[in-house]
């Protein structure tokens, strides 16, 4: 699977391939730990995105998303 990081103006940047959820939420912990961003609480979706169906996690910053295509290896 692929964990993307889609910041406010819409464009997805590949941050790493895992291999389930629980490797996803150390990667996204990792990314917001470099930038010092504090999660607060994680939400999420599921919703097609360029015509894949992905999973949202929001992370609070309400217009920065992280998503994993799970249609990749």
């Amino acid at each position: 699977m692929t964990l993307y990081f889609q910041d406010r103006y819409g464009d997805l940047r590949e941050i790493a391939q895992v291999s389930g959820e629980a490797e996803a939420m150390k990667r996204i912990h990792a990314f917001c730990d470099e930038r010092n961003f504090t999660i607060y609480y994680v939400r999420t979706w599921t919703a097609p995105v360029n015509g894949r169906e992905m999973t949202i996690y929001d992370v609070g910053s309400h217009s920065e998303y992280f998503l994993i295509d799970r249609t990749t290896s």
